[in-house]
């Protein structure tokens, strides 16, 4: 808070003025790098802005757009500058965002940059045979976990041919299915973990 006098016409007038200060912190970028392997995502990160910081929330999103809190609290308070924070996701989606949010002790807070991680989709899912020239088509689904499946086949304009919903992954029996009804053309067979972790998608050609 601070007094100015102004002289108008003779009469000495003191208004009292409200500045907004700054509250003198300076935040650098965030130090921030997210490795994927074997399906699984580690997430590094570091901030020299330590000063008046009360925490790290890291927060993960599937649009890159609405995010929500993942892991957190990282206390920072007390503890010296650039020191390097980790943590896990085991259970990604199969493309995820990920972003820090560094709060301080005043409620303050400001983001790292948006870091997007893909999966590696090969060897989740296989197509055979493709082209097709019989009544079948097989398609193996391969995971540790025991998570549901949706199936799809479409066309080219997005009708849907064929869908089913298996409760797990089919691992070494592949799922079979008729297409001796199917008209000639190209289709796309699609398979999705229900809890959005896996997608897969390949085209496929089918002739008679």
């Amino acid at each position: 808070m601070r007094k100015l006098l102004f002289t108008f016409l003779g009469l000495f007038v003191c208004l009292t003025i409200t500045f907004a200060q700054s509250k003198g912190k300076e935040y650098k970028a965030i130090e921030f790098n997210v490795e994927q392997k074997d399906g699984i995502v580690q997430v590094i990160w570091s901030s020299s802005a330590h000063s008046a910081n009360g925490f790290f929330t890291l927060e993960r999103s599937q649009d890159g757009v609405n995010f929500s809190p993942f892991k957190g609290a990282f206390i920072t308070a007390g503890r010296k500058k650039n020191i390097k924070y980790s943590e896990v996701d085991f259970r990604p989606y199969s493309v995820s965002y990920y972003r820090i949010k560094q709060t301080d002790e005043d409620g303050d807070y400001l983001y790292s940059m948006v870091k997007k991680v893909e999966l590696d989709e090969e060897g989740f899912a296989s197509v055979f045979p493709n082209p097709d020239k019989k009544d079948e088509i097989q398609v193996a689904i391969s995971l540790d976990d025991m998570i549901g499946v949706d199936v799809m086949i479409m066309d080219l304009k997005g009708k849907e041919a064929y869908s089913i919903v298996l409760p797990g992954p089919t691992n070494d029996r592949p799922l079979s299915i008729d297409i001796s009804e199917f008209d000639e053309g190209n289709y796309i067979v699609k398979v999705n973990t229900e809890d959005g972790r896996y997608a897969y998608s390949e085209q496929i050609s089918i002739t008679k």
